[in-house]
């Protein structure tokens, strides 16, 4: 591997997601989130933010009726939830995410590493983002201000342009 981009990863263990995670894991919820994504987008982004982020609710209420203001605003989201459909069919591993696990051995990285993560993510904690960037040696970490889809979202006017960029850069 030449160059390791790394977004929301979860290298330390923390708690393990309950039933609710199970839950939003399937295609039906995917399917509801986009229908009103389409159909009540401000109320849908602000329980969104509310639910994956850390930040109080009148700041992700706040975000959410600026991003529903920007035609387009959520139609990299809308393609993640698209892709992510099937995914339990398609990833009998999908369980991996719902068991304990053993800590990434991330000093072992050794090539140029951008850790990008949201200071607000309830989903992948921060911890995780500052543990590999202090255990891989070199690697640079980009904060995003936002939720756990802030790079989907509150961030998709910066942090992807980052990550090209920075691909660029370092190849």
């Amino acid at each position: 591997m030449s160059r390791l981009v790394q977004v929301d990863g979860v290298c330390i263990p923390g708690p393990i997601p309950g039933a609710a995670a199970r839950i939003a894991a399937r295609d039906s919820l995917a399917r509801a989130q986009l229908w009103l994504l389409r159909h009540a987008t401000k109320p849908t982004l602000a329980a969104l933010l509310s639910a994956v982020g850390t930040d109080p609710r009148a700041v992700a209420s706040d975000r959410a009726a600026k991003l529903a203001a920007i035609p387009g605003s959520t139609a990299t989201l809308e393609a993640t939830l698209r892709a992510s459909l099937g995914a339990a069919r398609r990833r009998s591993g999908m369980n991996n995410d719902f068991t304990v696990f053993t800590p990434a051995q991330v000093d072992r990285i050794t090539c140029p590493t951008l850790i990008v993560h949201a200071r607000s993510d309830k989903m992948a904690p921060p911890a995780s983002a500052e543990y590999a960037h202090a255990h891989i040696t070199g690697s640079e970490l980009y904060w995003m201000d936002g939720s756990h889809v802030a790079f989907a979202l509150e961030a998709a006017d910066t942090a992807p342009a980052y990550v090209v960029n920075w691909l660029r850069r370092t190849g």
